[in-house]
């Protein structure tokens, strides 16, 4: 790091996840419009990310602590050790896409995520419901949206539709993050199969945990791991995607991703979802963990042509609202009024 970073986002693990999409997502972006932004973390730069952003793996924290403008805590663990550090306290944004409070496997960390976001530095949020949660739980917090960025390079519409046959149903996420809800949407899935046959289930996931969910529902297709640019390959060929995430999703990347693709979706309604658009017809509802009401929008999906060309139409419109370059003038905006006050 010669020359001094606007901003230095600082990750924890480059693990292939929607998260990390973003904060590089983020710093790409930000480059091209001539601000100085780079990615911080311990491990080594992800082999799933096709694009050339500026990155640097370190040993400790410590070696940043001169380099920035900016530190962007990208996990509230992240936060609790950059704010040891008291020089570059003012100068440290805490960027969540989720409160963890809201996850049951961070229950045993209750007290140290509730520390972290009770430290009196400006939060940065990717959705104006998440924003709405954090300031009612936290009074006082200064919490500025910098949205959720759509990556355009590799979600964008099919030149022709699908094929009709067979009609293919896709459900995206990890088995182990409970607020996925992937248990039910497996269950989801048998029941659809029973009553269309002629479905194709396909599973998406950023682990192979395929012989595990094999206890629940079996599906016709399973991928893992896949980078960026062969999901949206997958999506555009697809009909439906099925998410039923629970209220702690911060907001859903994947069903975005499908709707950039022209691919109908069938959603939770949860308040993350409920918020992309008015009015709500850009995907058929269902009560979160209602599988008889889940199911029944999955049929009515499978066996409706035009609606599912409806939702896809419906889709594309939303999607067009979180184009990247909204992010960057939101995230240029706040550089521009918050004061560089150089630490305590």
């Amino acid at each position: 790091m010669k020359n001094k970073l606007d901003l230095a986002y600082i990750l924890l693990s480059t693990n292939l996840c929607g998260g990390n999409k973003v904060i590089f997502q983020h710093a790409g972006l930000l480059n091209n419009m001539g601000i100085r932004a780079a990615v911080v973390s311990k491990e080594a730069y992800p082999d799933w990310f096709e694009h050339n952003v500026p990155f640097f793996r370190v040993k400790t924290w410590e070696e940043t602590l001169d380099k920035a403008d900016f530190f962007i805590a990208t996990y509230y663990g992240i936060l609790l050790d950059l704010w040891k550090f008291r020089s570059i306290r003012s100068r440290i944004i805490h960027f969540s896409q989720g409160i963890e409070t809201e996850y049951e496997e961070a229950k045993p960390f209750l007290s140290e995520i509730i520390s972290a976001y009770e430290l009196p530095c400006p939060v940065w949020t990717i959705s104006e419901n998440l924003a709405g949660k954090l300031r009612a739980r936290f009074p006082g917090k200064h919490v500025y949206v910098v949205g959720q960025p759509l990556d355009i390079a590799n979600f964008y519409p099919p030149e022709a539709p699908p094929t009709e046959t067979p009609i293919q149903v896709i459900l995206p996420g990890p088995l182990e993050i409970s607020i996925k809800g992937i248990r039910f949407g497996l269950e989801a899935l048998k029941a659809l199969k029973k009553e269309c046959p002629f479905v194709k289930t396909i599973r998406l996931s950023q682990a192979d945990t395929s012989r595990e969910e094999e206890r629940i529902f079996r599906a016709d297709e399973y991928h893992a791991a896949l980078p960026p640019q062969e999901v949206g390959k997958l999506l555009r060929k697809g009909h439906v995607l099925f998410s039923p995430s629970l209220e702690g999703e911060g907001f859903g990347l994947p069903p975005l991703e499908a709707m950039a693709c022209g691919t109908a979706t069938c959603l939770s309604a949860i308040s993350s979802y409920l918020s992309w658009d008015s009015p709500r017809d850009y995907a058929l509802f269902f009560e979160p963990m209602n599988l008889d009401e889940a199911v029944s929008r999955l049929v009515q999906l499978a066996t409706d042509a035009e609606l599912r060309s409806f939702l896809g139409k419906r889709g594309l419109e939303v999607a067009k609202k979180f184009h990247p370059e909204q992010v960057g003038r939101r995230i240029v905006n706040f550089l521009e009024h918050y004061p560089k006050t150089g630490g305590e």
